[in-house]
């Protein structure tokens, strides 16, 4: 009986002044058969609940193992006044006023070895500077760090690791099976490893394969592995893309095409990615690099360097195929076993699956010039598309601040079939045309609607009450019929009903700007 009263009390069924050591002179160990045991004093601690120790719930909340960052942490009250790191946390300086003479400014890189050695527990160096002002010679080592979609600072950010003035020790050669498990230290962390690695592998164990492998390499580290094929479907591009316009074909041999099956590259060594390439081509005997990006695909480092080329459309109302072309355009090249991509039917009048980037030596040896602009693009109508797509494709330019606002995003962000649509918003772009511009991965898109625009501020405001600022604004709302608000109606169903406006039964515009004011 005293047992089961002390075990009620312990469950805080019921409540009494209950003596504990009374009760655990009289609380005798059992087996699950209800048979009484014999245990020793220290064993008996097992079998009893002491109401004094803590729960784990109730010990201290540790916050890092380390017990300098873990009283930082604890000091924290506020987002607003963050307190200072621990000193070993400080891995980083900053330039704060970098000035040389016009006459010396490709020496500038020189400046950087001198700049870590006065600091040499620190392996980052940092620099900001306004949108506006042009990349200087000291930044080409630099890596731009990609902002934050919130993010309304007025610099930009850029930083460089101390390993990467290592760039003049890298060698670029056909990798070997020996480089196996320094490739797989590289790739070991990416959410596709194991495909990487099946087809590096495959590559340097199998003589038939179509594909190539090459490391870039410092010492015994491998900074980037690449895999490339040994030929392509060059038909298949030409009749499926427009490379001819950006391309001159007759310039290349027919089998100085190659396209990147996988690219991985160390980001400390991102800025190098053009030697990469160059080296790579050079090696393999190729002039003209090609790229595939399906829906999911990993979108490498690489892709900066590319150009992008539009997809050709074809005409769906034919009722047969374009047959007889095959005995009039034969494909001389139908039978290599090295050829990447045999399969495709380049007549087969179906737009691709995939969108394509290319890259040649000559484009290669030409660095792009970075716009860090803030180019604000407002309505993702054909205009507004056709602008931003226009300035993705200067090959010598590359525009890394764009942003486009429209209600919705892009189309198809809110309308994945087009046929559900009751507005044709596009004759220019498809659905599926606009998802291989990837334009999400190249421009950052808001949701959103402008309401105002303070130019004195330079900024644009939304209808939530952010401000967007901007460099240079680009208007691109598209027509909408302005009929019904000119006659003074309203659509039926809108409540209530806007000031000086008549609803009349059965009448809907789907480009009635009251519409928008519910959204």
């Amino acid at each position: 009986m005293q047992d089961y009263d002390f075990t009620l009390s312990e469950l805080g069924i019921v409540t009494g002044n209950i003596d504990p050591e009374r009760a655990i002179e009289g609380l005798e160990p059992r087996d699950e058969a209800g048979s009484e045991l014999n245990v020793t004093g220290d064993e008996m601690d097992n079998y009893i609940s002491k109401p004094n120790a803590p729960s784990p719930q109730e010990e201290e909340i540790r916050y890092s193992d380390d017990p300098e960052y873990d009283e930082v942490v604890r000091t924290i009250q506020d987002l607003e006044t963050l307190p200072s790191p621990p000193d070993k946390a400080k891995n980083a300086f900053a330039v704060t006023l970098f000035c040389i003479e016009v006459a010396f400014d490709s020496r500038s890189r020189d400046f950087l070895k001198y700049a870590f050695d006065l600091y040499p527990d620190r392996d980052y160096l940092i620099l900001t500077q306004p949108h506006t002002v042009p990349e200087s010679t000291l930044l080409q080592k630099f890596t731009l760090v990609d902002r934050k979609p919130n993010n309304t600072f007025n610099h930009v950010l850029y930083i460089i690791h101390r390993d990467s003035l290592l760039d003049t020790e890298i060698v670029v050669r056909r990798a070997v099976t020996d480089d196996i498990e320094d490739i797989n230290s590289l790739t070991g962390a990416l959410d596709n490893s194991k495909v990487i690695n099946e087809d590096i592998y495959s590559s340097l164990v199998n003589p038939e394969s179509k594909y190539q492998t090459y490391v870039a390499k410092i010492a015994n580290t491998v900074t980037g592995v690449f895999v490339l094929s040994k030929g392509v479907n060059l038909n298949y591009y030409k009749s499926h893309f427009h490379i001819q316009d950006s391309i001159l074909l007759p310039e290349h041999d027919t089998r100085g095409h190659t396209r990147m099956l996988h690219s991985v590259i160390n980001p400390i060594f991102e800025r190098d990615t053009r030697y990469f390439l160059k080296e790579i081509l050079r090696l393999s005997g190729k002039t003209c690099l090609y790229f595939e990006i399906a829906s999911q695909t990993v979108i490498p480092q690489i892709f900066n360097e590319l150009i992008s080329v539009r997809a050709r459309r074809f005409p769906h109302f034919l009722k047969r195929k374009w047959d007889h072309e095959r005995n009039i355009y034969p494909n001389e090249d139908e039978n290599r076993d090295d050829m990447d991509g045999a399969e495709r039917d380049y007549l087969d009048e179906e737009e691709a699956p995939f969108a394509l980037c290319f890259a040649t030596r000559r484009l290669l040896s030409e660095p792009k010039i970075v716009k860090n602009s803030r180019i604000v693009v407002i309505g993702s109508s054909d205009t507004g598309i056709s602008f931003i797509e226009a300035l993705l494709s200067i090959s010598y330019l590359r525009f890394t601040n764009i942003i486009l606002v429209s209600p919705g995003g892009l189309p198809h962000h809110h309308c994945e079939d087009q046929r559900d649509n009751l507005k044709a918003y596009s004759t220019s772009y498809t659905n599926e045309e606009l998802k291989r511009l990837m334009l999400e991965n190249r421009v950052q898109v808001i949701n959103a609607r402008m309401i105002d625009i303070e130019r004195q501020e330079k900024k644009v405001i939304l209808h939530d009450g952010a401000m967007v600022p901007y460099d240079t604004l680009i208007l691109t709302m598209g027509l909408q019929d302005q009929t019904l608000n000119t006659l003074g109606y309203s659509s039926k169903g809108i409540s209530p009903t806007p000031e000086g406006k008549e609803v009349v039964e059965g009448l809907l515009s789907i480009d009635d700007p009251f519409l928008y004011k519910h959204c």
